[in-house]
């Protein structure tokens, strides 16, 4: 993992870099160039750095980005789904997000990932649908500081693989005040602002329409805690869904 993390910040370190030597920074901030759009940075760059260019070789770029793309949709599916039937697992979310396929496969979880990133594209292009997912993205960080300092507090003795400093908590703390202000300051700030590529017409309200995603995990919390549950103690001892095994 420390290879892998070592590998990912050399790549997103570099690609930029890369692109401000080869094209230029006063050319990458030109909107009226179009090289906002991914491909056109992309298929400028390998133009320039082979002294080439035509169809052949933005195919080549366009087939690349997209197999890429391909992989990341799949990767975010896949681990979404896995992260609801976990949540399944623990009493945190419907039971029927547990359920499996032969492969052991979170089959219903990944289905419905599929359905709400279909509809996640049509609310719109690249800033818009940053400008919503990014709500329920950026906020994760915030309970995670918050839960750190609360395991350093209260269970300060428990086995740890590893343990850092006492202060660390209290920066942990601090970290989580720091990313608020930016997650809700800088969300609603930045998102009314006019944007270049809409027109000069801003993002609020897709910045809500993320607010609203988030707070619907409140309606299936209490799906699970005041429907479901109640509903299967009644019935007695059930078979509880349990983690699949992995030695297998």
């Amino acid at each position: 993992m420390n290879a892998e993390g070592l590998y990912g910040l050399f790549i997103y370190t570099m690609i930029p870099i890369a692109f401000i030597v080869v094209i230029g920074a006063k050319e990458l901030g030109n909107t009226s160039l179009g090289l906002f759009d991914p491909n056109a940075i992309f298929t400028s760059f390998a133009g320039r750095i082979f002294s080439t260019g035509g169809s052949t070789l933005n195919w080549l770029v366009t087939i690349m980005l997209v197999v890429a793309l391909s992989l990341s949709v799949l990767n975010s599916i896949m681990g979404c789904a896995r992260a609801l039937y976990q949540m399944a697992i623990d009493g945190q979310f419907p039971r029927i997000f547990t359920s499996v396929n032969r492969h052991g496969v979170p089959g219903f979880a990944m289905g419905f990932n599929v359905l709400f990133s279909l509809a996640l594209i049509f609310t719109g292009g690249a800033v818009e649908i940053y400008s919503l997912s990014n709500v329920g993205y950026t906020v994760s960080f915030i309970p995670v500081l918050i839960g750190y300092y609360l395991l350093r507090k209260h269970k300060a003795d428990a086995r740890r693989p590893v343990r850092l400093p006492e202060p660390f908590k209290y920066i942990a703390l601090g970290m989580a005040a720091v990313f608020f202000v930016i997650w809700l300051y800088g969300g609603i700030v930045y998102t009314s602002l006019p944007n270049a590529l809409l027109d000069n017409s801003d993002t609020r309200i897709y910045f809500f329409i993320g607010w609203a995603i988030l707070l619907s995990y409140v309606f299936f919390y209490w799906y699970r805690v005041k429907v479901e549950d109640p509903k299967y103690a009644a019935q007695g001892p059930t078979d509880r869904p349990e983690p699949l095994a992995t030695g297998d």
